[in-house]
């Protein structure tokens, strides 16, 4: 007698990928390094210092005042040492802080939203002193926010009529204003050939809070959108980007 063997029914389970993480390794694989943008890190960078250090630079500066104001009822410490070094120390307080702002300033310049649009260089112009061979100048339009540009020209103009060169070269409007002399008091900074932020950075001390730093940040706004500022000769010079076509 053959005994009956009953075979016991296996279910076989296809497994199911994990769509989400797998899609993920494809994009980001364990083993992958990604690199950082070094631009970004220094950006946070700047950003980080320039607002975690006014809290102690603000605790020295209270500091120095409530030990100025306990000399101030000691007669014999008027004028002394302690009354010196406590001035410096509010001076150098004051000259960090200045120094911060200029960071933080830039740092502000990398974050602006901008509002890019086509605009007629008769808005960017209009109120300046301006000499061209371009036919109908005012009607020719470029690819910018006119704000940052309004505001340096401005600045430049500093409550007066600004002289400005203007050309078509290529696919930008180049604009040549002669009122480094007149802004920046400094002979050195006027005859370098450079770009404003370069002066800043190369000497954050000197040029912070001065018109040097306002020149950095609208140098920084408009390169984000094409464009370009450069310091030579005692002149500022400015490109802005042509609009296209159908933009």
């Amino acid at each position: 007698m053959t005994a009956d063997a009953t075979v016991p029914h296996r279910t076989t389970t296809a497994a199911t990928p994990d769509v989400t993480t797998a899609a993920a390794g494809a994009e980001a694989p364990a083993d992958r390094i990604v690199p950082s943008d070094p631009a970004a890190v220094a950006d946070s960078l700047y950003y980080s210092v320039s607002h975690d250090l006014r809290s102690p630079l603000l605790t020295m500066s209270l500091s120095a005042d409530l030990i100025t104001d306990a000399l101030a009822r000691l007669p014999e410490a008027a004028g002394g040492p302690v009354a010196v070094a406590l001035d410096a120390m509010r001076h150098g307080a004051r000259d960090m802080e200045r120094m911060l702002q200029a960071l933080t300033v830039i740092s502000r310049a990398q974050r602006r939203t901008l509002r890019p649009s086509r605009v007629g260089m008769q808005t960017i112009l209009g109120g300046h002193l301006v000499i061209s061979d371009v036919a109908r100048l005012g009607a020719v339009e470029v690819a910018v926010d006119p704000v940052p540009v309004l505001e340096l020209l401005d600045a430049l103009a500093a409550g007066g009529t600004l002289e400005v060169r203007a050309r078509v070269e290529g696919d930008g409007v180049l604009l040549d204003c002669d009122a480094l002399g007149a802004v920046v008091a400094d002979p050195e900074v006027v005859q370098h050939d450079t770009s404003p932020l370069a002066l800043l950075v190369g000497s954050l001390q000197h040029h912070a809070g001065t018109p040097v730093e306002a020149m950095a940040r609208a140098q920084v706004l408009l390169e984000r959108q094409g464009g370009a500022v450069h310091c030579a000769g005692g002149r500022l010079r400015m490109r802005l980007p042509l609009a296209r076509t159908g933009e």
